[in-house]
């Protein structure tokens, strides 16, 4: 049985859900743990044992979602832990940088890991004076 096809028995068809096998709802344990997590944490690594019973846990989400009659909203939804989107600067507006205001690579390290903002409408400004010359 698929992973999907588990979840909608879950949320929608609550009346198929002894027609799952222990070894599907083995087979489909990470995937459930890891969909619910988005929502309920606390509850997912408590279950995300190694020595737990993985269908037994399917099981537990089961009733924990027995009064829920349709695929929550959060259920598709992005992941809440968010990657850190730092922008790089390439080499060329690196360079522009340390050689306007004299700096070392040190220096604008610090100042681009603690001033981003400034040192972006720096360069910002300097190209703009570059194409005015």
């Amino acid at each position: 049985m698929k992973f999907d096809e588990i979840i909608n028995i879950i949320f929608l068809n609550k009346s198929q859900y002894h027609t799952i096998s222990d070894k599907d709802k083995i087979d489909g344990f990470y995937m459930i743990n890891k969909k619910f997590s988005m929502k309920y944490p606390k509850i997912a690594k408590f279950l995300n044992n190694k020595d737990i019973d993985r269908a037994s846990a399917v099981d537990m989400w089961f009733i924990h979602f027995k009064k829920i009659n349709s695929i929550p909203y959060w259920y598709w939804g992005k992941s809440p832990f968010k990657k850190d989107k730092k922008k790089k600067l390439s080499g060329p507006d690196t360079k522009k940088i340390i050689e306007e205001f004299d700096l070392s690579d040190d220096e604008f390290k610090f100042l681009y890991d603690n001033y981003k903002d400034d040192v972006d409408f720096e360069l910002k400004m300097i190209k703009r004076w570059e194409k005015n010359k």
